[in-house]
């Protein structure tokens, strides 16, 4: 299986840390993976499976031709990678990129949920990101709770350890290959199919995700 994960950092202060900490196990459950992260200085960074991008966060608001050269790279990138579904593991500007593309690419979209970003982030674009995943994974049931307040009606809601990054590569590795199989059995799930962007079509942000 191969999986694409965007975040905004790798740093152990990050939202996504304890997700970046399971990393060195996946592989050893047959995951291959590639991360997009706008933070790529440190010791997790010499791995070919990372893949550093000027974050969103120094860029402050892009213009489009910056926006647009930006999500094309990372969209090369992950056409020649053809992973079977996108892990966004904060939501951050840059993971929108990832959600970004699964919805063009008709590819299904787990989340990582952190108590940390909700309370800062407003509870409208909680709610339209976390009901735009499948799957959001959650560390504890006050979590779980805080997320179901949202009123996600369509999202699945999967708690992961906290602090044993093993047992977490395992429980990723579980409940990505569930989703994998229940996503490619969705009644009327079209063939997956590569959208080609029109030429005068152009990214902003943060319009980004909704194109």
């Amino acid at each position: 299986m191969r999986v694409a994960f965007f975040l905004e950092s790798l740093s152990a202060t990050a939202p996504a840390h304890p997700l970046t900490r399971a990393f060195p196990h996946l592989q050893h459950a047959r995951i291959s993976f590639r991360c997009f992260t706008g933070s790529p200085f440190t010791e997790l960074a010499v791995r070919e499976e990372v893949i550093g991008l000027q974050p969103y966060s120094a860029l402050r608001f892009p213009d489009q031709e910056e926006a647009q050269a930006l999500s094309d790279g990372v969209s090369r990138q992950l056409e020649a990678f053809h992973p079977d579904l996108i892990h966004l593991a904060d939501t951050s500007l840059l993971s929108l990129l990832g959600l970004s593309y699964a919805r063009s690419h008709q590819l299904p979209l787990v989340a990582t949920y952190s108590p940390q970003e909700a309370d800062q982030a407003e509870a409208g674009y909680l709610r339209w990101f976390y009901s735009a995943c499948q799957l959001v994974l959650v560390e504890n049931d006050n979590d779980g709770h805080a997320l179901n307040r949202l009123g996600l009606t369509h999202t699945r809601i999967e708690r992961v350890a906290a602090s044993n990054s093993l047992v977490r590569s395992r429980q990723l590795s579980a409940c990505y290959q569930q989703l994998q199989r229940a996503f490619s059995a969705a009644p009327g799930r079209p063939k997956r199919q590569l959208r080609r962007r029109s030429p005068e079509q152009v990214v902003a942000v943060p319009q980004l995700a909704v194109i």
